[in-house]
C-alpha cells in the first residue's frame, strides 16, 4: 500500500484476492434473509478509471480515491463481471454499474443507515 496525494494505491501481487477485494468494495443491492434489501460493499463506490494494470475507485462526492494495481485489465474485468453475475443471480443489482449517480436504493441506504455511529471516529482518524 502506498499513500498518494489524493488517496492510496494498493498493489496486488496476484489475482488470488481480487474477487474478494472487489466484492468488499464494489456496492451491490442484495436481498437478505428477511426479504429486505441491503447494500453490500462501499455504498456509492464507482470505478472511475481503468488502465492496463489497474482500476481507480472513488466514492461519489468524495475527492479521494483508491487505485488497485497489479493484475491485468482482463483479470479486473473478469472479476468484476463475475461479481455482477453473482449479484444478479441472487436477484440483486450491481450498483456500481449505474455510472456517476446514486441508485435510488443506494440513496435510501445512505439516508436511512448512514452515518454509522462510528463513522465520525473514522473520519477524525483519517
Amino acid at each position: 500500500m502506498q499513500p498518494t496525494a489524493d488517496g492510496i494505491r494498493l498493489h496486488l501481487e496476484s489475482n488470488a484476492s481480487l474477487d474478494s477485494l472487489l466484492s468488499a468494495l464494489l456496492p451491490g443491492r442484495v436481498r437478505v434473509g428477511t426479504g429486505d434489501d441491503e447494500i453490500h460493499g462501499l455504498n456509492g463506490c464507482r470505478i472511475t478509471a481503468r488502465s492496463e494494470r489497474g482500476i481507480e475507485l472513488r466514492r461519489l462526492g468524495q475527492p479521494t480515491s483508491i487505485r488497485l494495481t497489479g493484475p491485468s485489465r482482463r483479470a479486473f474485468q473478469k472479476a468484476e463481471a463475475a461479481l455482477a453475475d453473482r449479484i444478479r443471480d441472487h436477484g440483486g443489482e450491481a450498483s456500481w454499474l449505474a455510472g456517476d449517480t446514486w441508485t435510488a436504493h443506494e440513496r435510501r441506504w445512505e439516508d436511512q443507515c448512514q452515518p454509522l455511529p462510528y463513522e465520525s471516529t473514522w473520519r477524525d482518524a483519517a
